[in-house]
């Protein structure tokens, strides 16, 4: 079977992370001579549970013993379900490729940038509070 999109997304979260990882914490990683290093991730629109695992009367599948997930993506407003899930940023454009962006050259990208109150292209960066105002 191929990569499907969400495939492709997790593939490019995870090389994102690794990077991350290798740069900020050189220590850590030490070729042959570092312990292994396991990280569970996942992303989507939300995480992918069994049904039954939504019951209380389940104890939710006991996802109070889960391992940390990283999910990418949106995560269970109620934390019972899955406690361990962590919210990260959607792997879609500005907010994992601009994490890159960061980790690569310390700028902000140019979709976060502030822009011009009287610009509506939504590519030209984030207007902020204060940017627009309404006079009443």
């Amino acid at each position: 079977p191929g990569c499907d999109h969400g495939c492709a997304r997790i593939y490019r979260i995870a090389s994102v992370i690794a990077y991350a990882l290798r740069k900020n914490f050189p220590g850590r990683f030490k070729g042959p001579d570092s312990d292994d290093i396991v990280i569970m991730m996942s992303c989507g629109d939300a995480p992918r549970i069994k049904s039954r695992c939504y019951d209380k009367a389940n104890d939710y599948c006991h996802s109070s013993k889960f391992a940390p997930i990283l999910q990418f993506g949106s995560v269970y407003i109620d934390t019972e379900i899955l406690p361990s899930a962590i919210a990260m940023p959607m792997p879609v454009r500005p907010h994992i490729p601009c994490f890159d962006e960061w980790q690569l050259s310390r700028q902000v990208c140019q979709d976060l940038q502030p822009r011009s109150a009287m610009s509506d292209r939504i590519r030209d960066g984030i207007v902020f509070g204060d940017t627009r105002r309404k006079n009443y």
